[in-house]
């Protein structure tokens, strides 16, 4: 997610020379990224080529619905 801890984190990371891809259940988060976090519309294709995925979530439902139910834990490469 791109809320509170979220935001910061990305852009931090990206500053730090990190490869950041981004997706939000809030569309309107990415409009305060960092010019370099690369946004992707699909949880699937924001995740598909990460060696590595952060999640920022408010909840364990939260953590089950990206997961699972959107299909971040399937759309992941092995070893991700």
């Amino acid at each position: 997610g791109l809320g509170a801890m979220g935001l910061p984190m990305a852009n931090s990371l990206a500053r730090s020379g990190f490869d950041v891809t981004t997706w939000s259940r809030r569309p309107l988060a990415a409009g305060a990224l960092a010019p370099t976090v690369r946004w992707r519309s699909s949880l699937q294709q924001a995740v598909e080529e990460a060696d590595v995925v952060i999640l920022m979530l408010t909840d364990s439902r939260a953590v089950e619905a990206v997961l699972f139910e959107g299909g971040a834990a399937s759309a992941c490469k092995p070893g991700a």
